[in-house]
């Protein structure tokens, strides 16, 4: 049993009872009802009345410091996993470990050295790498609506068009085309169109942020009708400069 201090200190430290009930409303709002998803427009509301905020916008500087802070800690709890492995070491490290001589001095001054040169870009990186996650994490059916529209600019352009005949052509010239005819798009559109776009929504320009654009979009897709069919034209677009050229 807990002693009457533990349940004094238990007491002193617990939410008045209108401060929890409502903080069960908004865990309520944000688990959802009926699988309809979070209720945000409830959340914002419970948030209001609590904060005694007269406007949304007053909640403003609270989410983005929270979204900030949320985001740092996830970054520090992956980088403490990274350089837990780090730690370890790698197989090339253990096997140079008992070598004796100038030439594992020589190694180890290496390493050393690239090791310092890579903690002066560390600020920047971390910087960056965080703001990309804050990107992705707001990128919603808004943010998706309006990358689809740009993306979909791209397609329609004279350059997008120029550089799918190349890739046709290029591909022609093979008797025996070692890519599909799905790779030779995905290629195209990302080296004319996606990989300056990409970035401003949080995803690296590159294959792999292409991919993680592509069902990011899928995800938001279901259930938004306009974004559906934004996405449809984009596709359309595509296909039709393909068979076209």
């Amino acid at each position: 049993k807990a002693s009457a201090a533990q349940r004094t200190e238990r007491q002193r430290t617990l939410p008045p009872a209108g401060m929890a009930a409502s903080w069960e409303t908004l865990r309520l709002t944000l688990e959802g009802a009926d699988g309809a998803g979070p209720d945000f427009a409830m959340a914002t509301t419970t948030m209001m009345n609590e904060l005694s905020c007269d406007s949304p916008t007053q909640l403003i500087p609270l989410l983005a410091g929270m979204l900030t802070e949320a985001i740092r800690r996830e970054d520090e709890e992956q980088s403490k996993k990274l350089a837990a492995r780090a730690r370890k070491g790698s197989a090339f490290g253990r096997y140079i470990a008992p070598v004796a001589g100038d030439i594992a001095e020589s190694i180890q001054a290496n390493l050393r050295e690239s090791a310092v040169a890579q903690s002066r870009e560390d600020a920047v990186a971390t910087a960056m790498r965080r703001r990309m996650r804050t990107l992705r994490v707001v990128f919603d059916e808004a943010a998706a609506a309006v990358a689809v529209g740009e993306f979909l600019e791209g397609y329609r352009s004279e350059s997008f068009a120029a550089a799918v005949q190349a890739a046709k052509a290029e591909r022609d010239s093979h008797t025996s085309p070692t890519s599909s005819f799905l790779a030779d798009i995905d290629s195209v559109c990302l080296r004319t169109v996606l990989r300056p776009l990409l970035p401003r929504y949080g995803f690296n320009g590159d294959a792999a942020g292409f991919a993680e654009m592509k069902t990011c979009l899928d995800a938001l897709v279901r259930g938004n009708h306009h974004l559906a069919a934004l996405k449809s034209d984009m596709n359309k677009a595509v296909l039709e400069t393909f068979h076209g050229a």
